[in-house]
């Protein structure tokens, strides 16, 4: 790690792993920049603080990189995409989330095991609907408007007209185009992905085409 440059990789082809040792693997460090180091060490102290533990100095030392194991062969994914590749898996932890700090799915009541389980089944149902339109949104935004929407801001506006929604889609379903029609224009307005300069978002990893807003653009700028 010492003999690397900021913003280097250093690939290990031949790599073994599991008791046996019988799994090969390919092991990719990356040498984090001074500024994503400086990003990860000041999280990490906040970490520490809150639950009241002290950082050895080789803990400190190892944040300044990032290692990666895969049996992904170079053919597929070399060095680089991996590194970018990674960020994606973070998509499967906005979607829990979501779930948590939007939908406040980890609230329970102390009730019998019969109500809690009507209670899950409505929320997996709630959770069900949203998601449903959340990505929906997202496809009609690129789609119609060539725009790359949140996962998190759309979320929280579907979740602003989900009790409406839910309501018309069993009292009133004719009105339920205006209510996704309402929903689907604040996306647009108030939805959009946040741009910062030097990083990728999702569709610039997987090479999606979209438009920049002026705001989005002097940003990236």
């Amino acid at each position: 790690m010492k003999q690397m440059g900021e913003g280097d990789r250093y690939e290990i082809k031949d790599v073994y792993v599991g008791k046996e040792k019988s799994l090969k693997t390919r092991l990719i460090l990356y040498k984090l920049t001074n500024d994503q180091l400086k990003k990860r060490t000041e999280k990490s102290v906040r970490n520490a603080k809150k639950k009241g533990i002290e950082k050895s100095d080789n803990t400190i030392e190892l944040l300044g990189i990032s290692i990666y194991i895969t049996n992904i062969t170079e053919e597929v994914l070399n060095a680089k995409q991996i590194h970018e590749f990674y960020s994606l898996r973070w998509q499967i932890e906005i979607i829990f989330k979501t779930w948590k700090s939007i939908f406040s799915i980890q609230v329970v009541k102390l009730v019998k095991i019969e109500r809690f389980q009507c209670q899950l089944y409505g929320k997996l149902i709630l959770l069900l609907i949203s998601s449903a339109v959340m990505f929906k949104m997202r496809t009609l935004a690129l789609e119609n408007k060539g725009l790359e929407s949140s996962e998190i801001k759309t979320c929280e506006i579907v979740h602003e007209y989900i009790d409406n929604l839910y309501f018309e889609l069993i009292k009133f379903p004719n009105k339920v185009f205006n209510t996704l029609k309402l929903i689907f224009e604040n996306v647009v307005r108030n939805g959009l992905k946040s741009h910062k300069k030097d990083k990728k978002t999702v569709f610039d990893i997987l090479g999606v085409c979209y438009k920049l807003t002026s705001s989005q653009a002097k940003v990236a700028a």
